[in-house]
């Protein structure tokens, strides 16, 4: 992990992965996997990408980042596939999150497929600062 100061803060560099997120039997996730919390300030974020693998029928998959902020108030954007490979972030996803007097405190990631029964699964990357 590499270490930048921030003022008097020392900040951190994250490169997290979630766990394999797989659909459940109704086309949603059990439950919202978390990959990020603050645990000293704020987040920066540089980039959030999900990669799908696994078996793709004639469905749609999509990976829903769920960004809460300190203010307890949330946005939801969403990244979709119907074939495997990386798909990653706008810059207007991270605009999005560009709020004033708050901060990011908290990311959370749910999988879903237009299809029940899917054998579909992602991980989500997350490159962010955490100051």
């Amino acid at each position: 992990m590499r270490r930048v100061v921030y003022g008097s803060r020392m900040a951190r560099i994250r490169n997290r992965v979630t766990p394999t997120l797989v659909p459940g039997a109704t086309a949603n996730t059990p439950g919202p996997v978390e990959v990020l919390v603050a645990t000293q300030g704020w987040v920066i974020l540089h980039q959030v990408s999900a990669t799908f693998g696994g078996t793709f029928g004639s469905e749609t998959a999509t990976v829903t980042v769920t960004a809460t902020f300190s203010d307890g108030q949330t946005t939801v954007w969403t990244i979709a596939a119907a074939a495997s490979g990386t798909s990653g972030n706008s810059s207007n996803d991270l605009a999005s999150l560009m709020r004033d007097n708050t901060h990011i405190a908290q990311l959370s990631f749910t999988l879903q497929s237009s299809i029940a029964g899917s054998q579909v699964t992602a991980t989500a990357r997350v490159v962010a600062t955490e100051v």
